[in-house]
């Protein structure tokens, strides 16, 4: 499985209800690249901080969290991740 690591130059921020990425140098978001959490997603980022990871380390934490069979927490992930890598969010 091939290590990951979160993109060092994006931090998660709350507004209100919502959770989004933004330019950690800047403080804003990119508007050309906006990129909106729910709170599964939200709580997997806080969770990987600035460590690495593999796949189903996300998996299993969405089972310790939720209701959730591992089959379908890695379906998830997986989705997950091809979001995160083709908009730059993980390295």
């Amino acid at each position: 499985m091939t290590t990951m690591k979160l993109n060092p130059n994006l931090k998660l921020r709350q507004i209100g209800k919502k959770y989004m990425v933004v330019d950690a140098e800047t403080g804003s978001a990119k508007l050309t690249n906006v990129f909106t959490f729910n709170a599964s997603a939200a709580m997997l980022w806080q969770r990987i901080g600035t460590s690495s990871f593999v796949p189903d380390d996300l998996a299993r934490w969405l089972c310790e969290s939720y209701d959730v069979d591992m089959a379908t927490a890695r379906a998830d992930v997986e989705k997950l991740l091809r979001c995160w890598i083709d908009g730059g969010l993980v390295i």
